[in-house]
């Protein structure tokens, strides 16, 4: 995804995230003005994360950003979990509350699902534009529609 901005000259930046109650941390992979993805290879996935809140973050963030069409892409196993209760649907439902509220500062929010597809439908009641890859093979062709749909809105 970032070697396709890139190339398709779109300024973006790339995050990671992870908690552990009460923090979380968030782990940036590429800035705004990086030339090169290559510590997005050092990201290891696991567990304990706040979605809702660093979808928040990121919203923020984007809203300070100058390019007139803002995009957030959420890349998710569909299983938004931390400590102290944030399970099920309290987390399911912070998640779908975080991208209402980025949406309403006008930044469209494209979720790419790499989960399980019995989270499948969880993962459609928290974000209104999903994209299933339900293997990498398929993430090319999935990339250039959503760029597609993004751009000629």
């Amino acid at each position: 995804l970032s070697e396709a901005m890139r190339e398709l000259k779109i300024a973006h930046a790339v995050t990671g995230f992870k908690a552990a109650y009460p923090q979380a941390f968030h782990y940036p992979a590429v800035t705004w003005d990086d030339i090169e993805s290559t510590k997005i290879a050092s990201f290891k996935s696991g567990c304990s994360n706040r979605d809702g809140y660093s979808i928040r973050i990121a919203a923020n963030e984007l809203s300070y950003r100058q390019e007139p069409k803002k995009i957030l892409f959420v890349l998710s196993d569909g299983q938004p979990a931390d400590y102290e209760g944030y399970v099920n649907d309290r987390a399911w439902n912070d998640v779908k509350q975080a991208v209402f509220e980025t949406k309403q500062k006008g930044i469209k929010v494209i979720s790419l699902f790499f989960g399980e597809e019995c989270l499948v439908q969880t993962f459609k009641f928290m974000y209104d534009t999903p994209v299933f890859v339900p293997d990498l093979t398929v993430l090319p062709r999935a990339l250039g529609e959503v760029f597609k749909r993004v751009y000629l809105e």
